[in-house]
């Protein structure tokens, strides 16, 4: 990492307040949807855009109150090289932390995840689905989990260690936090490699196309399941 990646900007204190304020937010968008008086996929999603845009504008409210610049998460320019690796790097991992995951499972006698859970988030209007699917699971979610967890948590960890530590550590929050025993071997698959492309390009941009490529598979399957 350069010299820039590994100023001392994030501090536990920041850490706790962006994650307390956010959880809080989630907290009051998952009571309303509690009483709102629709369908669980339209509750799933007041409780996704709500959590997940309360984050990000924590966010934005921690760097401008810091005075750190958006460029700080190293959005520069796009090298094709890196965006043809983050792709196959997301490919890999979404064949690789599915059957790792499927051993995992069957070791432990746990139910395995699959894309067939997804299909409760749809409603059959291919509008609200695609919207749904490949809009905020695809692309909304992939780009806050990265800015918050290898943006924020690894560069925290990794200002004074080493990037296997600070990889680890990251990574293993980020499995946790996903509440799913059977894919803890996929998720950790999938920080690790995250925290290794955004070590060597220091841009959230290819760890987020990382991320997206792997959501955006399963989104597809589901799609195309439902509606080829």
């Amino acid at each position: 990492m350069d010299a820039l990646t590994k100023q001392k900007i994030w501090s536990l204190k920041d850490i706790v307040y962006i994650t307390l304020i956010s959880a809080a937010f989630c907290f009051i968008f998952f009571e309303i949807a509690l009483f709102v008086p629709y369908s669980k996929v339209i509750k799933a999603s007041i409780i996704n855009l709500g959590f997940y845009g309360s984050i990000i504008s924590v966010i934005f409210i921690f760097l401008k109150h810091k005075g750190i610049p958006f460029s700080h998460f190293g959005f520069g320019d796009i090298k094709f090289k890196w965006v043809i690796i983050s792709i196959l790097a997301g490919i890999f991992v979404t064949f690789a932390g599915a059957m790792l995951s499927d051993i995992f499972a069957k070791i432990l006698h746990l139910e395995a995840g699959s894309t067939s859970s997804l299909k409760e988030l749809t409603t059959g209007n291919i509008v609200f689905d695609y919207f749904q699917l490949k809009i905020i699971a695809g692309i909304f979610i992939p780009f806050v989990e990265e800015i918050y967890f290898r943006g924020i948590i690894f560069r925290f960890i990794r200002q004074n260690k080493g990037f296997w530590l600070s990889a680890l550590l990251s990574t293993l929050v980020f499995s946790l936090l996903h509440l799913n025993l059977a894919s803890i071997p996929f998720t950790l698959l999938l920080g690790l490699t995250c925290a290794y492309v955004y070590e060597k390009t220091n841009s959230m941009f290819y760890t987020i196309a990382v991320h997206a490529s792997v959501n955006m598979f399963a989104m597809n399957v589901v799609l195309f399941g439902l509606y080829m």
